[in-house]
Order: structure tokens, then sequence, then C-alpha cells
């Protein structure tokens, strides 16, 4: 096991749950079920990462959130698009279909006190050019800090 090694040198561990789309790659699947993993193995060194785009469709996610936020470790911000065939297609908080806004609400009523990224991975990007990307992101992500905190 991981954990042993990452405590030897201070690290944490984050397990980072999967969309069900993407079978291939774990069969961690949900919010839930990772935090039920973390609690079974009773550990502060171990937690999840929380990416809106793999864990936003469970229609309790707000609760979950608030029950598991000592367990998240990292908060990945992207929203997930209205239609997309690709896996690797995201988009800005706010063009998308991902209640962002709630669930980042969530996470910091629940203390949330780690690191926040955007993960925005889009062919779209290439197309657009990183500058404007990495604008367009500063920009949606300004714009969901005030839909979620009012």
């Amino acid at each position: 096991m991981l954990l042993p090694h990452a405590k030897e040198r201070g690290l944490k561990l984050a397990i980072e749950p999967i969309h069900p789309m993407r079978q291939d790659l774990s069969f961690i699947n949900t919010a839930r079920d990772t935090y039920d993993l973390v609690k079974q193995v009773d550990d502060s060194s171990l937690g999840y990462v929380f990416d809106f785009w793999h864990l936003w469709f469970d229609p309790l996610i707000d609760d979950i959130i608030r029950q598991s936020a000592h367990s998240i470790f990292n908060v990945q911000i992207s929203d997930h698009k209205k239609m997309t065939l690709r896996t690797l297609d995201r988009t800005v908080p706010g063009e998308g279909i991902a209640p962002c806004a709630s669930m980042l609400r969530a996470i910091e009523e629940a203390g949330y006190q780690g690191y926040y990224e955007m993960e925005i991975l889009s062919p779209d990007n290439e197309e657009m050019g990183y500058p404007a990307t990495i604008e367009r992101s500063i920009e949606s992500y300004r714009q969901l800090v005030k839909d979620a905190m009012g």
C-alpha cells in the first residue's frame, strides 16, 4: 500500500474518483463511494480529490460534500458540457450543466481550506488559444465565486 510510504515522507494521499463513463480508468466513480473507502481506511493522511466534472451528477452531491469535506484534499473546478461525445471535453463554470455554484458553496460552507484548481481540458482550448482560454477561465471563476457566495 502507498499510504505508509506517503506518511513516511510527510505527504497525504488523495484518491480521485473517475466518472462512470470511464470504467477503463477506475472502479471508484462517486464521491460517496470514495468517502466510504476513505472512512474504512480511517487514516487522516488519506482523502480524495473533488473534481466537479467527475462528481457533479449525484443528486445528493451537496450533502455528500458536507459530510466528507474534511477528507477533500484538493478541488478541481470545471463544468460539464451539455453535449459532447468526448470525456476530455470540459468547459468553464457557468457554460455547462453541472451545479458549480451550489457545489462551491457547499465546499466553502463545510470549511474546506485546501487548494482549488481549474481543470478545463478540451480541444476547444487549442482552437481558442491558451491566452484566451486562461482569461476566460479567470473570468468564469470570478463569476462562479460571485454566484456561490452571493
